[in-house]
């Protein structure tokens, strides 16, 4: 009996052990392709970035030239006007009756053109972090550009803007429409403060459209569910805290620490990239943000960022 207890305990034992084995087995394959895959689009992407941010830089350059320009015949119609009769010059300049308004637009538009070009060259700086980190290269982060902001106003902004792209994606696949429950609880003693908002932007974005996918999803699975995304503000002596949760599907035990892997996602094909947290994880680091989360799998998510508030020198 004790031969036998003894060689059940061993096969016991040995099955453990090639259950271990083959378990780090899959997860060394899967870092491997990961690694495989990160190496190909740096190399995929090295030369087009490289492009891109060319072409990119010859529009910034010739949209602020084209400021310029606009600043100049802004002052110079005044300076028309006095050489020329006020009657002539409407004359002469019928189809610009208004014609402050239509160079200010013509200006505004100008300076949009040039925020937007500024914002692509930002997004493209942070995509190309991929490449370089594949060869073993130190990335230097570019210095964030803080803008005067009002936290509370830019997340409800990020609130309607997230839940609402997801229901477009959702709508675009033929799904059906949810009664969504937001529920806001923001700081009002929060001032406007300087801050990292469009790194901030992209952050909120990311979340939301995970806490969006996830109540959808539980959605249709369970009846006299009320899906719900709340978000709090609150400000401490640390900076700002925004605390996202919702109650959808959690997430398991056995993908939390795969959570801000490149290419990993528990979504299906053509819902997620796996690309999303990733980016997100770079962002935090870069502005020097902590995140925590709490999650319990069909039950709820909760995401706490701790943004810091820039010291002004």
């Amino acid at each position: 009996m004790n031969i036998e207890k003894t060689n059940q305990d061993n096969s016991d034992s040995l099955e453990a052990k090639i259950e271990q084995l083959t378990e780090e087995l899959r997860e060394a394959k899967e870092q491997l392709k990961q690694q495989e895959e990160l190496a190909f689009l740096g190399e995929m992407s090295g030369e087009i970035f490289h492009d891109l941010r060319n072409y990119l830089g010859l529009i910034r350059d010739s949209t602020s030239v084209n400021v310029e320009r606009s600043h100049y015949l802004e002052s110079y119609i005044p300076l028309l006007k006095r050489q020329l009769r006020e009657d002539a010059f409407d004359e002469l300049f019928a189809d610009l009756i208004g014609e402050k308004d239509l160079i200010s637009a013509l200006k505004e538009s100008l300076v949009n053109t040039k925020n937007q070009v500024n914002q692509i060259l930002r997004i493209t700086e942070e995509i190309n972090i991929y490449r370089y980190e594949q060869k073993g290269k130190v990335v230097t982060y570019s210095k964030p550009d803080l803008v005067e902001t009002n936290i509370n106003e830019l997340v409800a902004e990020c609130l309607t803007l997230g839940c609402k792209a997801g229901e477009i994606k959702k709508q675009n696949k033929g799904e059906d429409k949810i009664e969504l429950n937001l529920e806001t609880d923001y700081d009002s003693s929060i001032d406007k403060l300087s801050l990292p908002t469009i790194d901030i932007r992209r952050i909120l974005m990311n979340l939301i459209d995970n806490a969006y996918y996830a109540v959808y999803e539980k959605n249709k699975q369970e009846k006299d569910y009320s899906p719900t995304i709340s978000v709090t503000t609150k400000l401490n002596d640390d900076g700002i805290n925004i605390t996202l949760r919702d109650n959808g599907t959690g997430i398991p035990q056995e993908i939390k620490r795969n959570f801000a892997k490149a290419f990993f996602t528990t979504k299906p094909p053509g819902e997620g990239s796996g690309i999303g947290l990733s980016i997100v994880k770079k962002l935090l680091r870069k502005n020097q943000i902590s995140i925590k989360i709490k999650s319990e799998e069909n039950e709820y998510t909760e995401v706490i960022l701790s943004i810091p508030i820039p010291k002004e020198k």
